[in-house]
């Protein structure tokens, strides 16, 4: 099995896993849909919106250390990979700016002593890169995109629903007695789009990117 092949094994298993999990649970809520349609619905969204962000974690942390076995020099990957491998530094130089003692120049000089060793060192992504914040809204999801190189505009024309379907969970989760009732057709769009067009997309991205090694310069 070489490496390519591995990987579809793998981000199958994330999908299918997370699906099975949560196909488990909605069949075993069948009954109550009919008793308390509102029941079933919060009750499944809540577990979805889990399956969600533990499965985007998983395939995010999953290409991440694809990455770093790769055993790449700075030189070798895009810009956006550059920058995420280096973010601690850079949040020391923030820390720079922000600090009224110091002048900004100081970070920048910093900066410009420590970069001939950036070039030359290797990529070492850090895990807290991938972190979903307990609140996957577009905003977060589109930042985990940049960050790892991707477009960060692929999730834009969903983005919408993404954010009502996680206010509404923070609705059910937080005991908000004022919020809309959520009804079955409203949950079956939900389900649809962040299984399809957000699950399914991203283990279809992730392969992709693997594939076509999209974390390199192009040559």
């Amino acid at each position: 099995m070489n490496d390519i092949e591995d990987a579809a094994i793998t981000l199958d298993n994330y999908f299918n896993q997370r699906l099975k999990i949560y196909k488990k649970l909605k069949n075993e809520l069948d009954n109550c849909r009919i008793a308390d349609e509102q029941l079933y619905c919060d009750t499944l969204l809540i577990f979805l919106y889990a399956q969600l962000e533990g499965y985007v974690t998983d395939v995010l942390l999953y290409y991440l250390e694809i990455i770093n076995c790769r055993n790449l020099s700075m030189q070798e990957v895009i810009p956006e990979i550059c920058a995420s491998s280096k973010c601690n530094q850079f949040d020391s130089y923030d820390e720079h700016i922000k600090n009224k003692n110091l002048s900004k120049y100081t970070g920048r000089l910093k900066f410009i002593k420590e970069i001939n060793c950036y070039l030359e060192s290797k990529i070492d992504l850090p895990l807290h890169l991938v972190n979903t914040k307990n609140n996957l809204k577009q905003n977060i999801l589109t930042d985990l995109m940049l960050k790892l190189g991707f477009d960060k505009s692929r999730y834009s024309k969903i983005g919408n629903i993404l954010d009502n379907f996680v206010e509404t969970r923070n609705d059910i989760a937080h005991g908000n007695n004022k919020r809309t009732k959520l009804t079955i057709k409203t949950y079956e769009n939900f389900e649809k789009i962040i299984i399809n067009n957000i699950m399914l997309d991203l283990k279809d991205l992730i392969f992709e990117a693997i594939e076509k090694e999209s974390y390199l310069l192009a040559r």
